[in-house]
């Protein structure tokens, strides 16, 4: 946004809630992903069911969300607050995924996650595969915003990256935990894909280490595949 006030240049300012005379609603608590999903779905998330039998009769009974240590401690609120946002009814039918999975390079899959998500729109035609654009990158057009760029990777917003790292780990920790497989209201495409997209946020991708395991693991291997071929 072209109008908007010039940000800290000390990133460290923008740890924390969003404050509109202080960082202009950019901060890092825009990245609690997994607070905000258990914000929309409400009621969809915890509810329990039982089914009694009678001699006669078969009733089944909604049981109160389950709010436990682990997930208050993941979503970084109090207990209380959790309860409140469990009490909104949500009616709707809801349908998640990252997003990443619109660009999936997997055909068969990237096809799978278009015909759920046509299937679960009611849709009759089918969706044509998103196509992969930045607009950010590049332009013809001058970007106004283009020398208030920072690197994220840099030394200086050490701090910042760290508390957004931790984040992304809780929102893969959540997710995987007390949404993706335990919970039938929620339509999600491709749960195993989905489970490997959120192992990439405990990775910081401004760490070259990591590139490094990878590369040596892959050296590794093509070393045992030449033994092979020689013997």
């Amino acid at each position: 946004n072209g109008s908007r006030k010039h940000l800290p240049s000390n990133t460290t300012k923008l740890i924390g809630p969003c404050l509109v005379d202080v960082n202009e609603h950019v901060c890092t608590d825009h990245a609690r992903f997994h607070l905000q999903i258990a914000k929309v779905l409400g009621n969809h998330v915890g509810t329990t069911t039982t089914t009694h039998f009678t001699a006669n009769t078969t009733t089944s009974t909604i049981l109160p969300p389950i709010i436990t240590d682990r997930e208050v401690k993941l979503l970084g609120i109090e207990a209380n607050v959790l309860s409140t946002y469990r009490k909104q009814k949500v009616y709707n039918p809801l349908f998640l995924y990252e997003i990443s999975q619109l660009s999936d390079s997997n055909d068969t899959r990237n096809e799978n996650f278009r015909e759920d998500l046509r299937q679960f729109l009611g849709v009759q035609d089918k969706f044509l595969k998103a196509p992969r654009i930045n607009v950010g990158s590049k332009g013809t057009s001058p970007n106004p915003n283009r020398n208030r760029r920072i690197n994220i990777c840099d030394a200086s917003h050490q701090n910042v990256r760290a508390v957004l790292m931790e984040h992304s780990r809780n929102t893969a920790a959540w997710i995987r935990e007390f949404l993706l497989y335990n919970n039938n209201d929620v339509m999600i495409s491709s749960k195993e894909y989905v489970e490997e997209i959120l192992e990439t946020y405990n990775h910081d991708p401004c760490d070259n280490s990591n590139q490094t395991k990878e590369n040596g693991k892959a050296r590794t291997v093509e070393e045992k595949e030449r033994l092979k071929e020689e013997q």
